[in-house]
């Protein structure tokens, strides 16, 4: 196969970005494809070291919706991980051309050898790529997606495809088997079907049932969310697959929030808590530190609940609260309960910081005297 000729273009800023400028670089492949790659913003400093990466089919019309959505949710307590897109451009081609039907379909070798041989190997040389690899389409790109899998299943972990009428009986039998010869061998494959339909989409409801149903038969390979909606239509699915499809697959990245003491207790308590964050460092290429905000929402409810052992539990097992970050009030509120139960070296030092930053707080001076009353 000859070469790719790459075409690098200037940097874009969009009008959905205006935070800061978006590095979207443009290569052309074989196939007359055209790749727009995004990354984020490489001259920032990030929390991780490397991202997933989402290849999607039809990447023109879906690259800001990718792009979109993690920018919305990568800040304060953030519940998208950063990520590469790679928008695999099918605009030369033709959007209803017969030749894009042809590569979705009965040619679709020709296309998943693009994307292994010259488009996965040429982001991961040039991007801070993890090894995490997201596939999306919308129609006809779902029959693609199955090849994709049972030809290939080493290459992607995640497949996310809306609206496909072409998920025949040979590519789903092609599925079974793969999870069943996986099953037989003990190889534990791990995959993941997000499938997105509109109820009135009848076509493609027998399909999309068999897949539903494939990930009851082999539980410990595939996993499937199935989200068949009157609210959806043939032509708003993909927006649910760069929503609720990508909340899905990083539903083990958003740092976590309790709201109450009960769910504290039964997400597993502290031991859990350390070890979801232990799982999402390596998964996500991020801190293993359990996030601020967590530990306070945990705090905030032990203290709600007059329980000491789990607060101590807390500050001894994720590091203290940093009581830099306290308004007077959270000040107070932790501070006082520390009190109330004699734990008066650390309530001095809450009560500290937060008077060197708000020396003329009444609540925290009147708290001061009776901490050395207590002393």
């Amino acid at each position: 196969m000859k070469r790719f000729l790459l075409l690098f273009v200037l940097l874009i800023t969009s009008s959905l970005l205006p935070a800061a400028a978006a590095q979207i670089d443009t290569i052309s492949f074989d196939l007359d494809i055209q790749v727009q790659i995004y990354q984020p913003d490489p001259t920032l400093e990030h929390d991780q070291e490397k991202f997933p990466t989402l290849y999607i089919i039809d990447g023109q019309h879906f690259i800001h919706s990718a792009i979109g959505y993690q920018r919305s949710l990568n800040w304060r307590n953030s519940s998208s991980p950063e990520f590469i897109v790679v928008a695999i451009d099918t605009h030369r081609i033709g959007d209803s051309s017969a030749r894009r039907r042809e590569l979705l379909n009965q040619d679709s070798v020709e296309l998943i050898d693009l994307i292994e041989k010259d488009i996965v190997p040429y982001v991961d040389e040039h991007y801070p790529a993890s090894n995490m690899r997201l596939f999306a389409g919308w129609e006809h790109a779902g029959g693609f997606a199955l090849d994709l899998l049972t030809t290939r299943p080493d290459l992607f972990d995640s497949f996310l495809f809306a609206s496909s009428p072409n998920l025949s009986a040979e590519r789903l039998k092609n599925v079974e088997q793969l999870f069943a010869s996986a099953g037989a061998s003990k190889d534990t494959l791990n995959k993941r079907l997000y499938l997105a339909l509109g109820s009135q989409e009848n076509y493609a409801i027998e399909g999309f049932d068999k897949l539903k149903e494939l990930s009851h038969d082999y539980p410990s390979q595939l996993k499937v969310h199935y989200k068949l909606s009157s609210d959806l239509s043939h032509f708003t699915t993909p927006i649910d697959l760069f929503t609720s499809g990508l909340a899905w697959v990083f539903a083990d990245y958003p740092a976590l929030i309790f709201y109450d003491i009960n769910e504290i207790h039964a997400f597993g308590g502290v031991p859990a808590v350390k070890d979801y964050f232990a799982k999402r460092g390596q998964r996500y290429h991020v801190s293993s530190t359990v996030s601020e905000n967590t530990k306070f929402t945990m705090a905030r409810h032990a203290v709600d609940a007059d329980d000491l052992e789990l607060f101590l539990a807390i500050e001894r097992d994720l590091e203290k609260l940093d009581q830099q970050e306290f308004p007077p009030y959270w000040g107070h509120f932790f501070a006082n309960f520390l009190l109330k139960h004699d734990q008066l070296q650390r309530a001095e030092e809450i009560i500290r910081s937060v008077l060197s930053r708000h020396p003329e707080i009444p609540q925290l001076i009147e708290l001061n005297k009776c901490l050395h009353q207590q002393k």
